[in-house]
């Protein structure tokens, strides 16, 4: 089932600069990993749990809603469907990615919230990604603010849960075959 990261409001408890500097950390290693590539190493960052998706974008009138559909995703991922992408990403059938984009991921504005458990942080953040593939001049920008449980378990931090919402109503690129 898909649920959505609400956003806190403003009274909402703040974390400590500690954690929430541990929490920067993550961010900015999980970037560098999808950024190198890693992306079995990224996978180990994430909750046997996890849910991942990005809604597609609606162009409202405000009275309209906060403009992103209920029901249309461009994708929603729980971790074997990430793991199955990540194989795929490994043999010679993903044309999509082969050869591989160069992607670079640019984390900021985190804001960090304590969550419903203990273990947990509401954690919000602004991605922007800059693509470029093969021999092209022109590089893809891909924005969007993303909404993310992450998880304090025995191994470390752990991603729940990542909504995605890109500031794009039509898709600025030719597919969803990397991560935000």
């Amino acid at each position: 089932m898909t649920t959505t990261v609400p956003q806190d409001p403003p009274q909402a408890a703040r974390v400590s600069r500690d954690v929430r500097e541990e929490i920067e950390d993550f961010l900015f290693d999980e970037a560098d990993l999808l950024d190198r590539d890693e992306f079995e190493e990224w996978l180990e960052l994430l909750a046997p749990d996890v849910h991942y998706f990005a809604r597609v974008r609606q162009t409202l009138r405000r009275a309209g809603g906060p403009g992103f559909s209920e029901r249309s995703m461009h994708l929603s991922d729980n971790y074997t469907s990430l793991k199955m992408r990540i194989q795929r990403h490994r043999t010679s059938s993903d044309w999509a990615e082969d050869p591989p984009s160069r992607i670079r991921h640019f984390i900021t504005n985190v804001r960090v919230r304590s969550g419903e458990d203990g273990d947990e942080y509401r954690v919000t953040s602004n991605a922007l990604l800059v693509r470029t593939r093969g021999d092209e001049a022109k590089a893809e920008t891909v924005s969007a603010e993303r909404r993310d449980i992450i998880r304090r378990d025995e191994t470390g931090l752990k991603l729940v849960q990542r909504e995605i919402l890109l500031d794009h109503a039509t898709l600025p690129t030719h597919n969803l075959s990397f991560w935000i």
